[in-house]
């Protein structure tokens, strides 16, 4: 048996939560880059999101303010995603990436732990919504969520343990237009990369790898690349930027991007989408056979 540490995860990524000003503008957004979007759901505490589902279990959360009365609630209840959610929308905007949700089947575990590395995030959230499936069918969805951050603004994750969900009829399409087929990695800015590393490890429990430009943490379904950003000098903050999707027919997507009017360029064989309303961070998309 190797004594080498494993330089993959067993820890996987679950989905990435993009802040939205407009519901409605992201589905436009998603579908015109040839996306499938889910119905709209509703939370509790006044979010709400279209989420774009992936065949290796991955999702996106474009995620809007839809109910300011139930918001303004739960930051008064110290709501800890609220707060995160309300904190990032004050310092970096309505649009953008700031957060990266990890499996998980014991959140209250993963609060205990965060606790105890000093990088707990809040007290641990539980709350279900409603489901809508395609056919018209509904049913209930219920979570609890253990929050982690290095600084006290920007990007943060969290745990998501499902603790029920209803079963419906019709499914949620995972099959896209585009050919995505899920994530293969997450681009992060970070101030102090040996921070980022070491935090970055302790919640895949791996050690991170060197890069030429910064540092790999290889989750199990799921890279995370941090890079160092000279525009944040010794900050533990983290930014979330880009999203690099696995793409089984590249010329496919070329064809609905152009039929879409959406701008794009084509760098070292994959294709390249700056932000744009609806679309909080750059998206890459690769073919399915290159490494992450």
């Amino acid at each position: 048996m190797s004594d080498r540490a494993p330089t993959t995860s067993t820890v996987a990524i679950d989905h990435c939560v993009l802040p939205v000003a407009s519901l409605a503008v992201a589905r436009e957004r998603y579908e015109a880059l040839g996306f499938t979007v889910a119905p709209d759901a509703l939370h509790p505490f006044g979010t709400g999101n279209a989420c774009i589902f992936f065949a290796d279990g991955t999702y996106l959360e474009p995620l809007a303010v839809c109910d300011r009365t139930a918001y303004r609630d739960a930051l008064s209840d110290q709501n800890s995603f609220i707060l995160r959610d309300k904190s990032f929308r004050q310092t970096q905007g309505n649009e953008g990436f700031s957060a990266l949700a990890l499996k998980t089947d014991d959140a209250r575990a993963d609060h205990e732990r965060f606790l105890l590395s000093g990088n707990s995030a809040g007290a641990p959230v539980e709350f279900a919504r409603p489901l809508k499936g395609p056919d018209g069918s509904t049913g209930e969805a219920r979570f609890r969520l253990a929050f982690s951050a290095p600084a006290g603004t920007g990007g943060f994750c969290f745990t998501c343990q499902r603790l029920h969900r209803s079963a419906m009829g019709g499914g949620t399409s995972s099959r896209h237009g585009n050919g995505v087929s899920g994530l293969l990695s997450v681009s992060v800015k970070v101030g102090d990369l040996e921070t980022a590393q070491i935090y970055f490890s302790k919640l895949a429990c791996v050690p991170a790898i060197g890069t030429e430009t910064g540092a790999v943490v290889r989750f199990r379904n799921c890279a995370v690349h941090l890079e160092q950003d000279p525009a944040m000098p010794d900050s533990d903050e983290i930014r979330f930027d880009a999203v690099t999707f696995s793409c089984a027919d590249p010329g496919k997507l070329r064809q609905i991007l152009t039929r879409s009017n959406i701008v794009w360029q084509e760098r070292n064989g994959a294709i390249h989408i700056p932000t744009a309303p609806g679309q909080g961070a750059t998206f890459i998309f690769k073919e399915n056979d290159h490494e992450a």
